[in-house]
């Protein structure tokens, strides 16, 4: 599903994913390869909705999404949930995984070969704050609604919903997560990392706009070391989640409005 037919050269790397394998003669730098991120645009066709109780608007812009080409900034707007559940939270085992996602297929990878993805998001405080959860990252089954087989991990950022609230960038890791806090976080960049059928650890640093400098870092263990391939390989894929922050509900019309942004790697290792 993904906008990219032909993997690029190391020399040349594009997004949403890159293929890059070993270079030869052991040179100096090595396989260094510089990368441009993609601005991520969840309406320009390559991504699918799956939102399983309905709590996107999906009468707003291109299935609840807008995007501003200029800014990069995506605008999102939900429905409204009336009674809140946990099964609804990003970060949390109970009841499931229920809260709508954005998925694509990343083209050329499958959970055995080696996928590393980076993001970064950056939230417009200026919109009307709500307790909500978002992830950005890579999962084996999008549209399972078990975490386990889902699979996920990725960037996180929640925000608690009073401007007083401390803003969090951080880790996720299948229904778990770990992240800085602190009123003057402004963008938070985080790496995971899948490989042979596993999840690995993730990391992240928090960081300021006004002087661009790092407030916070930490890393996450997945401890999951053994996916639902069963050795065989099958898909992996992009997701974008909206999710609640604990267990409220989501007033009608509340907005996400934040600017996304990620690279994908399939490593070879094969030459090495």
């Amino acid at each position: 599903m993904s906008d990219i037919t032909t993997p690029p050269s190391c020399s040349d790397v594009v997004v949403p994913a890159h293929t890059c394998t070993p270079g030869g003669g052991g040179g100096a730098s090595g396989p260094v390869v510089p990368v441009t991120s993609e601005v991520v645009d969840l309406t320009d066709g390559s991504w699918t909705l799956y939102d399983p109780d309905n709590l996107i608007d999906t009468s707003y812009g291109t299935n609840g999404a807008t995007f501003d080409s200029g800014t990069g900034f995506t605008t999102i707007k939900m429905a409204g949930l009336a009674v809140g559940d946990f099964k609804y939270m990003i970060a949390a085992l109970n009841n499931g995984h229920f809260w709508p996602r954005w998925w694509r297929e990343i083209d050329g990878a499958d959970n055995l070969k080696t996928v590393q993805m980076t993001t970064e998001m950056v939230n417009d405080a200026t919109v009307t704050p709500w307790a909500r959860s978002i992830c950005l990252g890579v999962a084996n089954d999008p549209t399972s609604t078990d975490p386990n087989i889902m699979d996920g991990t990725g960037g996180f950022f929640r925000h608690g919903g009073s401007p007083s609230n401390a803003t969090q960038y951080g880790v996720w890791m299948i229904a778990s997560q770990t992240s800085g806090s602190n009123l003057a976080n402004s963008r938070g960049v985080a790496t995971v990392l899948r490989s042979r059928d596993s999840l690995g650890s993730g990391a992240f640093i928090t960081s300021r706009d006004d002087t661009g400098r790092a407030i916070a870092s930490g890393t996450r263990n997945s401890n999951f070391n053994a996916g639902i391939g069963a050795g065989d390989a099958v898909p992996v894929y992009h997701i974008l989640g909206i999710g609640t922050y604990g267990s409220g509900g989501i007033v009608a019309g509340s907005l996400v409005k934040m600017r996304f942004a990620q690279t994908s790697s399939i490593i070879d290792f094969t030459g090495a």
